[in-house]
């Protein structure tokens, strides 16, 4: 951020309705940003960060928590119809209007800081509400390897039992991290919000341009009904974060071809408190959540959420109605056209005539409609151009990670074919070694049968003669006593 400007708000502010708008999209988020804010804030601190490196890590962490809000459509925005991979493609393009984090005057290693970050995520993830803070701190083990000053500091952060409890327990994590909030320019913030508007309108091709049409025709009535540059650049702000709520909104409400019912417009209409409430708690806009909170508010007292009468609804609030008709009925949408500059009017001058929006606004436009429309034409062009180049560079991207796919199917089958082959031929080997080693076996065990056998006929043959041997004896005996007898 800037900080050579005039102060207008606070790192501390921005990051509370950044951190706000993404638990909206869905209540098991909710605190989930802002913890992880802390976590790795503490973390930085026990590091030895201070002041503007513990700023960088603020910013570095609000674009990997939003491009991570983008990455996982299912747990962050229902029903959109881009599914998550597309998403984290966009969110290259979205956060090319954000002052880059890795900007080389930096002091910080972009490595060290993704690595806390991280961190905190697990240690976030893995929290219990039923486990006690110290227990926690105690027995939590990270899952990932870290880098030795990153997992000093998570053991330096264990012996901070302060930090454990406000991190389970704590009502302002914002304000116990950022003791030194560092200030923003009005002209960054007005940076910063055009980036949330992307982000809101992001979500389907039936908003893509809205917010951007709104905001640019909400500062050309602002400058013809005589406000100064500020407040024009306010107006801008206003027109950026006026949909803020409608981050809550099921997408399939917000792209209905056809009249809501009553249970869908109760939600739809929830979106303009919701944008009041984090609105309204950014410091210096406290008047810009007026503008962008109110503009449903109608004039005869008939509007929402507030039902605001006339003397309520201050002039900012007023452009910032007409501004959301005239963009909404004249912007091109995927079910319908825009309508022709002599119907708008006509739609226009009938909302007077009920009594809900500004004569003298809707005369202005009127006056100047070419000139508004204009400009408003062509910030919602730019706006299309952004949105449609994003789907394109997700439809390539999609594309090389299909060929990537792809290729690494056919990697793993030759990979599963050598292990085949390699298994085979280990197989083989091993069969001709059984082989060998049974063949020798079966020699072995001939020879050993051969042996027996020899010696078996050897004993029998010597048992023969051993007879035969007996047999002559007394053969010889017989002889001998008959020849005594004739002697």
């Amino acid at each position: 951020m800037n900080n050579n400007t005039e102060q207008f708000t606070n790192i501390k502010s921005l990051v509370n309705c950044l951190a706000s708008a993404m638990d909206l999209t869905s209540p098991e988020t909710r605190e989930y940003y802002q913890r992880l804010t802390y976590v790795s804030g503490q973390l930085a601190l026990q590091a030895g960060y201070r002041d503007e490196q513990l700023t960088e890590l603020v910013s570095r962490l609000l674009f990997k928590s939003v491009l991570s809000l983008l990455r996982d459509a299912d747990y962050s925005f229902h029903d959109m119809r881009l599914s998550a991979k597309n998403f984290q493609n966009m969110g290259t393009t979205l956060f090319k209007l954000i002052p880059d984090p890795d900007d080389a005057s930096k002091t910080l290693k972009a490595g060290t800081s993704d690595k806390m970050i991280d961190l905190a995520e697990e240690i976030v993830k893995s929290m219990d509400e039923d486990t006690a803070p110290l227990e926690f701190a105690k027995n939590f083990t990270p899952k990932n390897k870290y880098p030795g000053e990153v997992a000093k500091a998570l053991e330096v952060l264990r012996t901070k039992d302060y930090a454990w409890m406000t991190l389970f327990y704590g009502t302002d994590l914002f304000g116990e991290l950022i003791k030194h909030n560092i200030s923003v320019s009005l002209d960054d913030t007005v940076k910063l919000t055009e980036a949330i508007s992307f982000l809101i309108d992001f979500r389907s091709p039936f908003t893509a341009m809205h917010s951007a049409g709104v905001a640019a025709s909400a500062v050309e009535l602002a400058k013809y009904a005589g406000m100064n540059e500020t407040e024009q650049k306010k107006m801008r702000i206003a027109g950026n974060v006026h949909d803020l709520g409608k981050l809550k909104v099921p997408t399939a409400i917000l792209e209905k071809n056809g009249r809501l019912t009553d249970e869908e417009f109760d939600v739809i209409k929830e979106h303009v408190f919701y944008t009041y409430q984090i609105v309204s708690k950014v410091d210096g806009c406290e008047e810009i959540a007026e503008w962008a909170g109110y503009h449903h508010e109608k004039l005869n007292g008939k509007g929402y959420p507030f039902g605001l009468t006339e003397e309520q609804i201050p002039l900012g609030t007023r452009i910032m109605t007409v501004a959301d008709i005239f963009s909404a009925i004249t912007e091109v949408r995927p079910y319908r056209k825009g309508m022709p500059k002599e119907k708008v009017i006509e739609v226009m001058r009938e909302n007077v005539e009920r009594g809900e929006i500004s004569e003298y606004l809707v005369e202005i436009l009127i006056a100047h409609y070419d000139e508004i429309d204009a400009v408003r034409a062509e910030s919602s062009r730019e706006a299309g151009r952004r949105y449609f180049n994003a789907i394109e560079e997700t439809e390539k991207a999609e594309e090389v990670e299909r060929r990537r796919r792809e290729a690494e199917k056919e990697r793993e089958r030759v990979q599963r074919e050598k292990e085949a082959a390699r298994e085979a031929a280990r197989n083989e080997r091993d069969a001709a070694k059984e082989n060998a080693r049974l063949i020798k076996e079966a020699k072995r065990k001939a020879d050993e049968l051969a042996k027996k056998e020899a010696k078996a006929k050897a004993k029998e043959i010597e048992e023969t003669v051993a007879k035969a041997n007996a047999g002559v004896k007394v053969i010889r005996k017989a002889t001998k006593k008959i020849r005594g007898s004739e002697s």
